[in-house]
């Protein structure tokens, strides 16, 4: 399910005034939850969250506006559900790469000698999650050009190429 379709049912369970800040908080509560699952959020209260890859600061740190308490509050509840619905079936777009990286053991996955990947900019912290995963013990070629990095807005970490040169022992 979209967040929206998750928030919109449970906020008939707040009272009033949690309601109308829902509504003035829609955004920055929507986006909220679409970093939290591009940077690899977990809420604290889930029993996963051992396998959170950032912490709710780096999600605040990506959004237009420091969220308050409340907005962080939703969230976590919103993401809370939404795993609940994805490991029982029901999945967005957004908890394929979010769940398949943070959810699924790896050993579950196959492993390949070489992983391609293009447009190596515009990764998230979750895409470098699954491709690690993907490719343990193997050669990562990755193509991409830092000044095209475009992707922020969804998550992707404009300097992914310079951390796998880095991390990676990757070369130029």
């Amino acid at each position: 399910f979209p967040s929206h379709d998750i928030l919109f049912p449970s906020h008939d369970t707040y009272p009033q005034s949690s309601r109308t800040d829902i509504w003035t908080n829609y955004d920055q509560i929507i986006n909220g939850v679409r970093f939290a699952k591009a940077l690899g959020y977990i809420p604290s209260n889930h029993a996963k969250a051992s396998a959170a890859i950032c912490e709710w600061s780096d999600v605040a740190a990506a959004l237009d506006e420091a969220p308050t308490p409340f907005v962080k509050t939703i969230v976590d509840k919103i993401l809370n559900l939404s795993i609940s619905q994805a490991l029982q079936g029901t999945i967005d777009f957004e908890d394929q790469l979010y769940l398949s990286a943070l959810f699924i053991p790896p050993t579950f996955y196959p492993k390949f000698p070489v992983v391609f990947v293009d447009e190596y900019q515009d990764l998230s912290p979750v895409n470098a999650c699954m491709i690690s995963i993907l490719a343990k013990r193997a050669r990562i070629i990755g193509v991409g050009d830092e000044a095209q990095a475009i992707y922020g807005f969804r998550g992707a970490d404009s300097s992914s190429m310079s951390h796998a040169i880095t991390e990676l022992s990757m070369t130029l």
